[in-house]
């Protein structure tokens, strides 16, 4: 049974009154190993303090003194706030309201038919298969990674044989036609064929490298994202009842770009980080940098989306965000979310994690 405790709200990162403590538990424990859980909370704890004392923690426990490390303007900076907590632009996704369709089914199917499965009949068909399943919402591909798209796009690079030939219409009219809602997963951060063009689009680590996973990551601080919503209305104008955004949507720990690179100095006064540093507070000011970009995005596809069909649901890939200890995206993306999708097994996983 978990205990429910008040945590209090604090401001920055640094300076006086940044930490606020709160008692968790207290307990008479006997020899042995023994388990803390935390079941949630509204944001992320920085520290949990264990003790076998009555000592209570203060802030120099753990104080570093950044103002002789960094210096009085960079500290004057970092002490503004970055963005407020509830801006005006949460407002208008307050009521917001699910469609009755998708509340109507609680139970939806996930697939991975990607390009490797062209060429097996369920491809095209695999929609009567799920409603003789008895199901009636399901989620696939119509862009796994880095490939080009699956229908003749009036932007970018088009997956080989979809020339003349739409496969997204054909799969979501398949779903149409056997009495199914079809959420769409379009993986948009990689983009090959773009990367080609467009290098300098690239996400950029600390080093200076071009970012991969399923190809290489485009940056959103770029015009990428405008190409994007393009593909994204096509797919809406074709009949998507969901837009299905999957993994991190910017890359974690921070994009070292040129652009990038420009707009933290621009918005924020202050020089970019040289590298990827959980102790340093510019990293940190770099991770609400990068929040606010992913937050921007997604607040203008959803506009467009919606004001194209109403009705598509756009859902939103939280990753990691059980872990409560990772900074990539907060608590605001998930409010204009009109839903959101988690993993929440990913939460145990220690590769790619930040602590």
């Amino acid at each position: 049974d978990f205990a429910t405790v008040e945590l209090p709200v604090t401001g920055g990162y640094i300076g006086e009154g940044v930490w606020g403590w709160a008692r968790i538990f207290q307990e008479d424990l006997v020899a042995g190993e023994h388990t803390v859980a935390i079941g949630s909370a509204a944001f992320r704890p920085d520290c949990l303090y264990i003790t076998c004392g009555d000592e209570e923690p203060t802030d120099e426990l753990i104080r570093v003194d950044w103002a002789s490390l960094l210096g009085a303007e960079t500290m004057e900076l970092l002490s503004k706030p970055y963005g407020e907590v509830r801006p005006d632009w949460l407002d208008g996704a307050a009521d917001y309201q699910l469609p009755a369709w998708y509340d109507e089914y609680r139970v939806q199917l996930h697939t991975r038919l990607g390009p490797p499965w062209i060429d097996k009949p369920i491809f095209l068909t695999a929609a009567e298969a799920f409603r003789s399943m008895g199901l009636h919402t399901f989620a696939r591909h119509i862009k796994s990674g880095g490939e080009g798209a699956w229908w003749p796009s009036s932007v970018g690079a088009i997956l080989p044989g979809c020339e003349q030939r739409n496969l997204a219409q054909e799969i979501i009219d398949n779903a149409h036609a056997n009495g199914c809602r079809i959420l769409v997963y379009h993986r948009h951060m990689e983009d090959h064929q773009l990367f080609l063009d467009h290098p300098e689009w690239a996400a950029r680590d600390d080093r200076g490298r071009e970012l991969q996973q399923r190809r290489e990551k485009i940056c959103s601080e770029w015009p990428y994202d405008e190409s994007a919503l393009t593909r994204l209305l096509e797919l809406v104008d074709m009949g998507v009842d969901g837009l299905y955004f999957d993994e991190v949507h910017m890359p974690k720990q921070g994009c070292w770009c040129e652009n990038c690179k420009r707009l933290f100095k621009e918005q924020t006064g202050l020089d970019h980080p040289e590298s990827y540093d959980p102790g340093d507070p510019l990293w940190h000011r770099l991770a609400d940098f990068n929040n606010a970009t992913i937050e921007r995005v997604f607040r203008h596809w959803r506009q467009a989306i919606h004001e194209r069909n109403p009705e598509c649901v756009m859902l939103i890939g939280s990753n990691t965000w059980p872990t409560m200890a990772d900074r990539h995206m907060t608590n605001r993306l998930f409010r204009i979310a009109d839903s959101m999708k988690t993993e929440f097994d990913l939460a145990n996983r220690m590769n790619g994690r930040i602590l």
